[in-house]
Formats: C-alpha cells, sequence, structure tokens
C-alpha cells in the first residue's frame, strides 16, 4: 500500500517544461483567434505552474501527512514509514531530474473549458529499478550494523534499538543516493491530457496528478 501511495504521489522536482503548441477548438466554440491565443498562454502557465517543483513537493508532503494521520501507528511504525517515504523520493526524484514535459496541444471545446495534451519524455524505468535501490541499502546497512534488513521486524524490537537502528537506516539511504550516479540514455514517450477549466476569470487545472500513472 505504501508502495501504491508513493507511485501515486510522487510527481517531483527538476521537471524540464517545453512551451510549443497547437491551438484548436470546437466548430461551436465561439472564441476568436486572438481570444484562443490569450487562454492558452494563461492556461500553459497554469499548467507549468501547477509542475513547479515546489508547489508539487509541498502537495506531496500534505498528501503524504494526510493519509499518514488518518492511519493508527505507533512512534516506530510511523518513523520506518517516514523513511520509506524518503527513500521511494529519492528513487523518483533520480528518475525524473531528465523528466520533460511538453504541452503539444490545447483544444478548446467549449468557452470555459480545453482538454490539454501533454507529451512527456523520461528515462526509461531499467534504469530505476527499485529492487536494485533496495539491494544497496539493504547490503550497506548490514555493512554497517550487521543487521539483515529483510528479516529485520522493528516491531518487536526493543523501541530504543529499533530506533537507533531506523536512524542508521536513515543515514545509509541518504549514503547511497548521494553516491549514484546514473548516466540515462534511453527514453520513452507517453501522451497524456489533462483538462483547464475556467473559473471566475481563472483558469484551474484539473488532473495533474494523473500525468505520471
Amino acid at each position: 500500500m505504501l508502495k501504491k501511495f508513493l507511485i501515486l504521489f510522487l510527481l517531483l522536482s527538476s521537471l524540464s517544461f517545453t512551451v510549443q503548441y497547437e491551438i484548436v477548438k470546437k466548430s461551436n466554440v465561439n472564441l476568436t483567434i486572438s481570444g484562443m491565443k490569450s487562454n492558452a498562454e494563461k492556461i500553459a502557465n497554469k499548467v507549468k505552474n501547477e509542475i513547479e517543483k515546489r508547489k508539487l513537493i509541498e502537495n506531496i508532503k500534505k498528501g503524504y501527512k494526510s493519509r499518514l494521520s488518518k492511519s493508527d501507528r505507533n512512534e516506530i511504525e510511523e518513523k520506518f514509514l517516514n523513511i520509506m517515504f524518503t527513500f521511494y523520493l529519492r528513487i523518483f526524484e533520480k528518475e525524473l531530474e531528465n523528466t520533460n514535459i511538453q504541452i503539444e496541444k490545447i483544444n478548446y471545446i467549449s468557452f470555459n473549458k480545453a482538454i490539454v495534451t501533454l507529451m512527456i519524455k523520461f528515462p526509461d524505468e531499467a534504469y530505476f529499478q527499485e529492487e536494485i535501490f533496495e539491494k544497496k541499502v539493504a547490503e550497506a546497512f548490514e555493512k554497517k550494523t550487521g543487521e539483515n534488513l529483510e528479516k529485520l521486524d522493528f516491531d518487536i524490537l526493543v523501541e530504543e534499538k529499533a530506533k537507533k537502528l531506523l536512524d542508521e537506516l536513515s543515514i545509509v539511504i541518504n549514503k547511497v543516493f548521494e553516491k549514484e550516479k546514473i548516466n540515462v540514455k534511453n527514453y520513452k514517450i507517453k501522451k497524456k491530457t489533462i483538462k483547464a477549466v475556467k473559473i471566475n476569470k481563472n483558469w484551474e487545472i484539473e488532473g495533474i496528478l494523473s500525468i505520471f500513472d
């Protein structure tokens, strides 16, 4: 469940955004060419703002904390989940460092609604398999603590020892990712659509989180 949640929310950082798009409309939409261009620029800026690093990180953390607050977990469980959250966050951060998002088309389906087609170029997942990072972390953790991470059950450990091992795990994860250098050569491309809706003269974007599903 944790991994599924993280995949849904970890959409972050260093995203390259390209603005170069086609503007079209349905035949029954009453918009002038200048109006289409003006609104398209506002939509493009809004999309760009929605995937801006700081806002994405803020939304990710809010989503995670909201989920965590609704669960009944003790201090050790919560600490472990926070560390694993950071672990998967770091994987996705590396994966998305060279991701490029380009608006391909803005299609007005009504005066105040538009379908935005995005072209997303992202690194081949083969470079960022969780198993690779999990193995490296487990090996480094065992080397440092003498404990087998896969067999370790933090819930049954004495609280003081559990906290100490979790602190060590956090340090190990940071060191593994600091050392990891990946040269991405292969990329994949996919198209996604999101909806822009004009509310009180301002354009809002719906479905932005779905672009990395």
